[in-house]
């Protein structure tokens, strides 16, 4: 399948209706970059993409940096945008299983993903990175409760029935009695 750096950003602008046009603009550049180069780095997500007013490379690197380091652009406030779409375009019925568990990235950071399983992958929803267990102010149960908290809201406001799936690490009492006070299970 095909499409245009034009489709994204109507897409996007659809999808995220909280953006601004310039931000969707740079956003729909961050993301057809990622998909067409399958890639992070910033340089060889600008190679080869074309967007209006940007005629060269340097300009739409800078154009990106300065998008990726814009306060103002907060992704959390993108979730529930997100995780709305994500449901009414993968879900089938009811129930919505999501998959929770952390992973170790790059540099040390931790990341707490959850996401819903489809085709043998995950979907993500929404996620926490942290930048090192050491500097972790809070504990990892706060953490993973406020992140699901936030998750379940949502998903729950929009009458899915969400079946929370997670490793060994996840079966403690009190994250069971957190789901159950939520309308929730854990598997």
């Amino acid at each position: 399948m095909q499409f245009s750096p034009h489709e994204m950003k109507v897409w996007l602008g659809k999808t995220f209706g909280d953006l601004s046009r310039p931000q969707v603009t740079n956003f729909s550049l961050a993301v057809f970059g990622m998909i067409t180069k399958r890639s992070g780095i910033i340089s060889e997500l600008v190679r080869d993409v074309r967007i209006t007013g940007s005629s060269k490379h340097k300009h739409r690197r800078k154009r990106l940096d300065r998008f990726l380091a814009n306060q103002r652009v907060m992704p959390e406030r993108l979730f529930a945008f997100w995780i709305k779409w994500v449901l009414k375009v993968f879900v089938k019925g009811r129930y919505v299983p999501i998959a929770i568990d952390w992973t170790t990235l790059p540099g040390g950071r931790q990341c707490l993903m959850a996401a819903i399983p489809f085709c043998g992958r995950g979907i993500p929803l929404m996620w926490r990175i942290l930048d090192h267990w050491e500097s972790i102010k809070d504990s990892q149960n706060r953490i993973e409760e406020r992140l699901l908290s936030r998750l379940l809201n949502i998903i729950i406001s929009e009458n899915y029935r969400p079946i929370v799936i997670g490793d060994r690490g996840f079966g403690r009492a009190t994250l069971s009695e957190f789901l159950l006070k939520k309308g929730c299970c854990l598997s």
